[in-house]
């Protein structure tokens, strides 16, 4: 599923795939180029805005889809257990040593993103949620959740409160 030295520099990188945010597209990928595609995308490869806001759509995706986020975690998973064997075994010169150590610690902080969604505003709502960015996404979670709350109370008066609280009441347009 893996290379045995994951933390090596890939000469030709594993590009994101072209709809970064489709979880269909991402679940069709073999586990090998799945796996190449994370490696070398642990981190946005430049900080220009759309290829940021593509990592981040891939990051989600996988976030936010169960079976991606069990395949990515297993992947991930193996990329540590890699990196944390050969930091133990001594071998490695001073330059892959140290490679191998940031690649671990990379390995260990996607996992914390990967696993992070289960508290995250509209967790709930899966795959669905990959596109929006986190502010939108606990927006929406609060509109959608005063509605339910609407739906089981009646309570017009509180709605109009959490409308006016994520400052979405129409009724209080700014001037």
């Amino acid at each position: 599923m893996t290379e045995p030295e994951p933390w090596r520099r890939s000469k030709t990188p594993a590009p994101l795939p072209p709809n970064s945010a489709d979880a269909r597209t991402i679940s069709k990928l073999m586990d090998p180029e799945l796996a190449a595609i994370i490696r070398d995308n642990l981190l946005p490869r430049s900080n220009t805005a759309g290829d940021t806001a593509n990592w981040r759509a891939f990051w989600n995706t996988l976030t936010f889809d169960p079976q991606l986020n069990d395949r990515a975690n297993a992947i991930i998973d193996v990329y540590v257990e890699q990196a944390a064997a050969a930091l133990d075994t001594g071998e490695l010169d001073d330059a892959q040593y140290k490679r191998a150590g940031k690649f671990h610690d990379l390995c260990i902080h996607a996992l914390d993103r990967l696993d992070k969604v289960v508290d995250d505003p509209l967790a709930w709502a899966g795959a669905r949620a990959a596109g929006f960015n986190p502010r939108s996404r606990e927006v929406i979670n609060t509109l959608v959740q005063a509605i339910a709350d609407h739906r089981d109370d009646g309570d017009d008066a509180k709605l109009w409160a959490i409308l006016a609280e994520v400052r979405l009441d129409p009724g209080h347009r700014r001037r």
